[in-house]
């Protein structure tokens, strides 16, 4: 191999920092002349904001230009910028930590459908050709007085570059600073590494150290006389409450829901945009407010609470994993090789996570919590989720690669998973109803996250929460109680008309366990239990479970 002399790392850096500020922030160049301000649309500020981004990716890299770190850093920063680059610019979506979380939790069949043509021609000219051009140059390494005169002389003339271009139109960048957080972490790869750092160098507690909470946690003695009773809760995935026809949308994509009893609050938010972080969050004691992953995944959920507290607890699974939250109760994950007709593309329509699930009603003793994680609306092969019994809406983007379809076949595509999720619920409920006689059963719905659908050149979800647009934090959140049941929790029907348009959220969900298995602590807050809200509240030791028929 022919190897042509560069007598500077410097200079490698420096070509590799205008290169990447060139092509690997298309998104960022895309949000900056989208930006609706005049004042920042001028020639100036931009060719400002250019130097600004090479000289800030200059100083960074210069700080790595050692011998043997150089070349292997440079080669990795591309990589990773262009794979970060892909994402951002065919979705809209930002790098941060959630983001990089999913990345890593996420199985191969969800990595499987993520893998496009674009996201192999972005690997390929912004990583692969660069990394390929530097392994044939030879650079000579200064060593001494002079790599550090010429360390010290770039770091300097970096920075005074920095600082001149925002001097040069140093309000503009103010305002821009101040109104414009979004900008910032779309500059690539500076904030996708800056994320990735942050997430490998805080190491979650292993779960031995798993603090207990609602240690005095009781719940009545549930009598012979007393009906079991059974919650179907059912954690969807990038479900939005602005597709459900239930919620005022004119497709009808709940036609079997609408002909049930279903009360429905069409004004509920989730805590995050991505899975890792809501479906921590909803089984969380803590509320968005104050949610922090490594917090949550140090003690316990409501499931370890409702276990301890004599409910029978168990997780069927045919997503990507419950994210922790089932690490300590039964769990049942679904796969391909058990129900092949049930499995195409590898993986398995949610029908499958009716298998058993009546023996598994029928076998129990206790009141018994059982959550049901669906694939559901999950993006970006949306026509992977439904049979085809199910392809209402035609025609529909049958390919992982959104930008290859149009908008009205993406929207069809994920109305078609929408109507398959009501066909879902329904069979549930009418699974509770055959057992009426012996179960006081229920069905609670809500979803993780919505989904951007190409509104705003935004597709899939991930946004920060600050700044996501209602699409992707506006969630359905739905119940079906059997009469029986209702007469149990001595619930008015009527209330819930009433209050179905109040605000909810997943901060509602814990709380709203608890009082629906009359699980008595000072951890409960009455006022976030959407059960609690429409019946009577009761004695000091007074229980539901002892009062059933006196509604």
């Amino acid at each position: 191999m022919i190897r042509h002399p560069l007598r500077s790392p410097f200079t490698v850096s420096l070509i590799i920092s205008l290169f990447l500020v060139s092509t690997a922030n298309l998104s960022l160049w895309s949000s900056l002349f989208a930006l609706e301000s005049a004042s920042m649309l001028n020639w100036h500020f931009l060719v400002a904001t250019a130097v600004v981004l090479v000289a800030s990716l200059h100083l960074i890299l210069s700080t790595l230009t050692f011998k043997r770190v150089f070349k292997p850093a440079i080669i990795a920063i591309c990589l990773f910028s262009s794979v970060s680059a892909s994402f951002m610019d065919a979705y809209g979506v930002i790098i941060d930590e959630p983001m990089i979380h999913n990345v890593l939790e996420t199985n191969r069949i969800e990595a499987v459908d993520l893998f496009s043509t674009q996201l192999l021609a972005y690997i390929v000219l912004i990583g692969v050709v660069p990394s390929a051009l530097l392994l044939r140059f030879q650079i000579f390494y200064p060593t001494g007085w002079r790599a550090a005169r010429s360390r010290t002389m770039t770091l300097v003339a970096a920075a005074a570059a920095l600082l001149a271009a925002v001097g040069s139109d140093f309000k503009t960048f103010a305002i821009c600073g101040r109104e414009q957080k979004e900008l910032r972490m779309r500059v690539n790869p500076v904030y996708p590494v800056y994320s990735m750092l942050r997430v490998l160098t805080r190491n979650n507690p292993p779960a031995a150290t798993v603090s207990q909470i609602a240690r005095d946690a009781t719940r009545p003695y549930r009598t012979s006389s007393s009906k079991r009773r059974v919650l179907l809760l059912v954690v969807g995935e990038t479900a939005r409450a602005a597709n459900f026809s239930l919620n005022g949308y004119a497709r009808t994509t709940n036609p079997r829901l609408s002909r049930l009893q279903i009360i429905n609050f069409s004004q509920a938010q989730a805590c995050g945009t991505s899975t890792s972080v809501s479906v921590r969050c909803m089984f969380s004691r803590l509320n968005q407010e104050d949610f922090d992953r490594k917090r949550a995944d140090s003690q316990e959920n409501i499931l370890d609470v409702l276990l301890r507290s004599g409910v029978s607890i168990s997780w069927r699974d045919n997503d990507s994993g419950c994210k922790g939250v089932c690490n300590r109760v039964p769990t049942r994950e679904f796969r391909r090789a058990q129900f092949k007709e049930l499995c195409p593309y590898e993986e398995c329509f949610d029908e499958v996570l009716l298998r058993d699930l009546e023996s598994e009603l029928l076998s129990g003793e206790s009141d018994s919590l059982i959550v049901l994680h669906p694939r559901g609306s999950h993006g970006p092969a949306y026509y992977k989720r439904t049979p085809a019994a199910f392809k209402e809406f035609m025609p529909e983007c049958s390919s992982n690669s959104v930008h290859s379809c149009t908008k009205s076949a993406i929207v069809n595509a994920y109305d078609n998973t929408i109507l398959y999720t009501d066909h879902l619920l329904a069979e549930l409920i009418r699974l509770l109803e055959q057992h009426q006689e012996t179960l006081a059963g229920g069905v609670f719905y809500v979803s993780d996250h919505g989904e951007s659908l190409g509104e705003h050149w935004l597709y899939l979800h991930g946004l920060p929460t600050a700044i996501a647009p209602d699409e992707q934090t506006h969630v359905p959140f739905l119940f079906w109680l059997s009469p029986t049941l209702r007469s149990q929790l001595r619930l008015d029907l009527a209330c819930f008309t009433r209050r179905s348009h109040q605000p909810v959220s997943h901060d509602n969900v814990f709380d709203s366990l608890l009082g629906f298995f009359d699980v008595n602590t000072r951890l409960y807050d009455r006022s976030l239990d959407v059960f609690a809200q429409c019946r009577p509240e009761p004695e000091p030791g007074e229980s539901t479970l002892a009062l059933e028929g006196r509604s």
